[in-house]
């Protein structure tokens, strides 16, 4: 069974694809949605969203909304989302620097609460423009077969 995952910003239809697994960071943790998952609805924090299609993993910046998941269909309703090709990895790792600085200098609670949000973007950011493989090679090697060392727990 698959996913049909749609992902919607205020300028339109950023992703609509579909997918056999996602990985989401909400206010509460991280969730993991697979085919046939409990209707829910989410908010999502800034953080990156990773969607799996066979071994191949994709990651897409996700700047806050809300999920909806529902009959194997993903709403995806957010801010901003960014892909790693719409990210130059130099131009990126300026402004990580820059709101670092930011939050250094930050002097009020709301010059602070403003700089955590503007460096949380830049790190997702500078993730996603960091390289896409990378991500993928990574949960490649921590993906489902982790199931496979408790079968004598689960019974499989």
């Amino acid at each position: 069974m698959i996913l049909q995952v749609c992902v919607i910003t205020p300028d339109g239809i950023f992703r609509d694809e579909t997918s056999e697994e996602l990985v989401m960071r909400t206010r509460t943790g991280q969730v993991g949605i697979l085919t046939g998952h409990a209707p829910i609805v989410s908010a999502l924090e800034i953080g990156i969203m990773l969607s799996r299609i066979q071994n191949n993993w994709s990651a897409t910046g996700i700047m806050g909304g809300f999920a909806l998941v529902q009959k194997d269909q993903v709403k995806i309703i957010v801010n901003e989302a960014i892909s790693s090709k719409s990210e130059d990895q130099s131009v990126v790792a300026d402004e990580l620097a820059k709101s670092k600085r930011r939050l250094e200098a930050a002097e009020t609670m709301r010059e602070v609460r403003e700089a955590k949000a503007s460096l949380k973007r830049s790190q997702v950011r500078y993730q996603i423009a960091s390289s896409d493989e990378a991500l993928s090679r990574a949960y490649n090697r921590c993906s489902t077969p982790l199931l496979q060392n408790f079968s004598p727990i689960f019974g499989n």
